[in-house]
C-alpha cells in the first residue's frame, strides 16, 4: 500500500561523498511496508498520572480523551480494524 504513512522530509548538508552514501541508504529502505501495530484496548489503558497541587492534594490527569472507553464507545477511526 503506497499510503506514505510515516513519511518524512529530510534536508542534509555536507560533503558530496557523504551525502551520496546517505541518499543510497535512504533509497535502500524506501518502499518498505508500513508497520501495522496493534492498538491496545482503551478500556484498560493507563496513561493517567497523579499530580500534587500546591496544597498537596493529589488529582488524576488524563492524557487521552478515550481512556477507559469500551470499543463501542469509541469513534470509528479509533476502533480496532480487521
Amino acid at each position: 500500500m503506497a499510503d506514505s504513512q510515516g513519511s518524512v522530509v529530510l534536508v542534509a548538508e555536507g560533503e558530496k561523498e557523504k551525502l551520496d552514501r546517505a541518499i543510497a541508504l535512504i533509497e535502500s529502505i524506501k518502499g518498505e511496508p508500513s508497520l501495522r501495530p496493534e492498538k491496545s484496548a482503551c478500556a484498560n489503558c493507563l496513561p493517567t498520572i497523579m499530580i500534587l497541587n500546591d496544597e498537596g492534594v493529589r488529582r488524576e490527569v488524563k492524557h487521552c480523551m478515550y481512556q477507559g472507553l469500551t470499543e463501542e464507545e469509541l469513534p470509528f477511526f479509533m476502533k480496532r480494524q480487521g
